[in-house]
């Protein structure tokens, strides 16, 4: 796997259109937050091979949801990010029509490259893996996604390659410089003196060819190392949904990096972020 070291972040912002059960971020996408919360897959505790905790975080006993806020702690709306990084990460325009190109995480860890073809509202999402073989059609065009090998010690130094018919290569990007954007296009969110950037999104269901799953939701944290000093050296926790959507405050920790805890207030479907 490609981007084990990488990470995204997802925070929220809420809207009269997500209390009817719609994002408008992704016309027709069914919102976690609807009167009645979808029926979600029971948490596990899963340790990847970097250490991101998925599932499992600690309970913090007696920990109300802040509402008053300070210098550790931040807090963000869901709705106005759901699904906000599958556009604006990166594009490239080819036979007269532009795709959004982004990256993100299932709730295993796994990563994938999204494709968002013009006038679509779910991207076509492959694997980031040395054998990626993503394949669609836009209009009377074929395209096709892989992985062009130019550093076989280094698997985030090698190339996303899109080809397009009778076109070649259409667009072509490292795939740090292409997470590195989608690093800078999260959510900012600044607590306990340092900077965060969140995510929110569908899970997938973990194929090559990567599908949403429309009742499974996922929340993932970056953090940068650095601080913004330099390239990023960035850390990611992965949180389910379904671990907060109670309202209880969990506590987790980011591999190498600051302990943090989360709650979701489910009456005004606001997050809040701490770092103490």
């Amino acid at each position: 796997m490609l981007i084990r070291r990488v990470v995204l972040s997802v925070l929220l912002s809420a809207s009269p259109a997500g209390a009817q059960g719609v994002f408008t971020g992704v016309p027709g996408a069914r919102a976690p937050f609807a009167a009645a919360v979808p029926p979600v897959e029971a948490p596990r505790p899963v340790e990847l091979d970097d250490g991101s905790l998925v599932p499992g975080g600690e309970l913090v006993e007696g920990e109300p949801v802040v509402r008053v806020l300070s210098r550790e702690s931040s807090a963000v709306l869901l709705d106005g990010i759901f699904n906000k990084h599958w556009t604006g990460v990166d594009r490239f325009t080819h036979d007269g029509k532009t795709f959004e190109v982004s990256v993100t995480f299932d709730l295993v860890g796994e990563s994938y490259l999204g494709v968002l073809p013009p006038g679509e509202v779910v991207p076509n999402f492959s694997r980031l893996e040395r054998s990626m073989d993503g394949r669609w059609r836009t209009g009377a065009l074929n395209y096709r996604a892989d992985v062009r090998i130019t550093n076989i010690f280094c698997k985030i130094c090698n190339h996303i390659r899109i080809q397009a018919d009778r076109a070649g290569s259409v667009y072509d990007i490292e795939i740090q410089d292409l997470v590195n954007k989608a690093y800078a296009q999260g959510a900012q969110v600044k607590a306990g003196g340092r900077e965060f950037r969140v995510y929110f999104s569908n899970d997938l269901d973990r194929q090559p060819n990567g599908r949403i799953v429309n009742d499974r939701f996922g929340i993932v944290i970056a953090y940068d190392r650095k601080q913004g000093s330099g390239s990023p050296d960035l850390k990611r926790l992965i949180v389910p949904f379904s671990e907060l959507s109670a309202g209880q405050a969990k506590k987790y920790k980011v591999k190498d990096g600051p302990t943090l805890i989360l709650r979701i207030d489910p009456a005004t479907r606001t997050l809040y972020f701490s770092a103490p």
